[in-house]
């Protein structure tokens, strides 16, 4: 799997439905003092590079929260969007309804803010807890596992700066 860059924290399905006949949208931004408007494809807005990508992972791999958790969860919920927009109510069912409530969460959660914060605080607890995870698997580790702790980190891919 290749690293994708483009990751939205308004996914462009969800914008399109602002979009104009040509597909277009407005995109209001102030990047210094001023207010500019500008108008682009929905692709275009509602993302920051690199935003759901994980340092330290090596190369086709740092992007798998955007791929394994995201984009599915987007591509439920455009799914569910039509069906709300378009439907009739016998198409809804608690799949539906859970797949739209998912994406309303997630919308929460995926903000450039909420996620730098997540991050940082997933990086301090893994920092902290390090030792107790390391003794807790020197417990309870098989003849099958890793023979250290160490090695059994490598097999994860954890990033270099959390460990």
């Amino acid at each position: 799997m290749s690293d994708s860059w483009k990751h939205h924290f308004v996914p462009a399905f969800y914008l399109k439905q602002w979009a104009a006949a040509d597909g277009q949208l407005c995109q209001f931004s102030r990047p210094h003092i001023d207010l500019r408007a500008r108008r682009v494809h929905p692709n275009a807005t509602g993302f920051v590079p690199h935003l759901n990508t994980i340092p330290g992972l090596p190369e086709g791999r740092r992007s798998e929260l955007e791929a394994k958790v995201m984009q599915p969860i987007d591509a439920s919920a455009a799914k569910a969007l039509h069906l709300l927009l378009h439907g009739e109510p016998a198409d809804f069912n608690v799949d539906i309804l859970s797949d739209w409530s998912r994406f309303i969460m997630s919308l929460v959660h995926r903000h450039p803010q909420k996620f730098a914060w997540f991050k940082e605080e997933v990086r301090k607890f893994y920092s902290n807890n390090r030792p107790k995870i390391k003794a807790t698997y020197d417990r309870v580790r098989t003849d099958a596992d890793p023979p250290t702790y160490a090695d059994y980190e490598a097999s994860l891919l954890i990033p270099q700066h959390y460990t």
